[in-house]
């Protein structure tokens, strides 16, 4: 990595803040490699160090680049999106992971989380269909019998109460 003479850093803090990057990189690894191991269902608390992890990463490497701790808007929106997938909020995290991918193609990890995400999408439950109309339709919802046996049973009804 090439010092920029105007970040303020002295060499041995630009040592000491690489090495810590270097850890802190290595921390994410193993705790994605935690995560893989639950497939889908990933306790909130990894969910949340991974996020950390990620979140004091994107400081350091702007730190390192002369942005002296903010993180770039490519790493906001993937923080954002690590944040509504702990929420549960497929949709938007998608979305948050293809912003940081059009603000930084190459961010690390964002193509990896939202090609999980899109796969997550692709697999969940569709939306619940509305249910029918008509109160003959809340009566079969409710029972569970289709239309000819309720008129049937309507008709037994009718002709029992005479």
């Amino acid at each position: 990595m090439a010092a920029n003479l105007n970040d303020g850093l002295t060499p041995t803090e630009r040592q000491a803040l690489e090495e810590e990057l270097a850890r802190r990189r290595r921390n994410l690894a193993a705790l994605q490699a935690q995560q893989a191991k639950y497939g889908i269902d990933v306790p909130v608390r990894l969910i949340n160090e991974i996020a950390d992890e990620e979140t004091r990463i994107a400081q350091i490497e702007a730190r390192l680049s002369g942005a002296e701790g903010r993180p770039s808007l490519a790493a906001q929106y993937f923080s954002r999106a690590t944040q509504a997938l702990v929420m549960g909020d497929l949709w938007e995290a998608r979305r948050y992971y293809e912003m940081a991918l059009d603000e930084d193609p190459f961010y690390p990890r964002a193509q990896e989380q939202l090609t999980l995400v899109q796969r997550q999408i692709a697999t969940a439950a569709p939306p619940a269909a509305a249910p029918p109309r008509g109160c003959l339709a809340g009566l079969r919802n409710i029972l569970g019998f289709g239309c000819v046996t309720l008129v049937v049973l309507a008709i037994l009804i009718l002709i029992g109460g005479r």
